[in-house]
């Protein structure tokens, strides 16, 4: 008779849980189209002018401009959609094949940006390239949350170093600041983390989602921090073929 009661108990413990969870996720898809309705229209405002300003006879340097903010508007959309569907444990990629080096130059315009604006100097290298599939949208949010973490890591006027190769079938990422070396690689999954800590670092946030998504696209993810000195991450993806 015990061991039936225990049996029904566990079993309403558990028909709870998924409750719960579907619960959660609803929730979730609910809050995700609200900001996401939310955040579209100053965008489609800021689009709006861009198009304005491109019938203008304007200068070179104006179409520069110009054409940033059209690709940080769109940058806003690819990390807020990211984030929502991470939180809701939904994150799944939908990769193209990819020239990685034309890839990596978009990026990096767009991190180049944002550490002027830290007031940190990035630095690049980029090796042989390959054709990657990859998911741009999720990838770009993964390159922005480990460019945001060493900015965080680095000092004033401090310097970040992002490299790439081809070696073995792989591509090769390498992203080392010259910082305080204060970062550790966290534990768990990004979704558990979320609801599952009452207090949790940013910095913790931002490493769990893009080693999520570089795990996504078989990837592998690597962080060394050394006290005083810096933080580099490294990280290898699959290629789909060679150039």
């Amino acid at each position: 008779m015990l061991s039936k009661q225990i049996e029904t108990a566990i079993e309403r413990t558990i028909s709870l849980e998924m409750l719960i969870k579907d619960e959660k996720h609803d929730s979730g898809k609910r809050l995700r189209e609200l900001i996401t309705n939310e955040i579209k229209v100053p965008l489609t405002i800021i689009n709006n002018y861009i198009e304005i300003l491109n019938e203008k006879k304007l200068p070179a340097e104006a179409d520069d401009i110009i054409r940033m903010l059209q690709k940080q508007a769109h940058s806003v959309e690819d990390i807020s959609e990211t984030i929502f569907v991470s939180m809701m444990d939904d994150l799944k990629p939908s990769g193209n094949n990819l020239q990685f080096n034309e890839l990596i130059d978009d990026i990096l315009e767009l991190l180049s940006e944002y550490c002027e604006a830290r007031d940190v100097k990035l630095f690049k290298k980029i090796g042989e390239g390959a054709v990657v599939n990859i998911d741009r949208a999720k990838f770009y949010t993964a390159m922005f949350q480990l460019i945001k973490a060493s900015c965080d890591d680095c000092r004033k006027g401090g310097k970040i170093y992002f490299g790439t190769e081809f070696n073995e079938g792989m591509i090769s990422i390498t992203i080392q600041n010259e910082g305080k070396g204060s970062l550790a690689e966290p534990e768990g999954d990004i979704h558990e983390y979320f609801y599952l800590k009452k207090n949790f670092k940013d910095d913790d946030m931002k490493l769990l989602l893009a080693k999520k998504i570089i795990h996504l696209h078989s990837g592998q993810f690597n962080l060394e921090s050394v006290k005083g000195n810096g933080t580099t991450f490294r990280i290898t993806l699959p290629i789909v073929q060679t150039l």
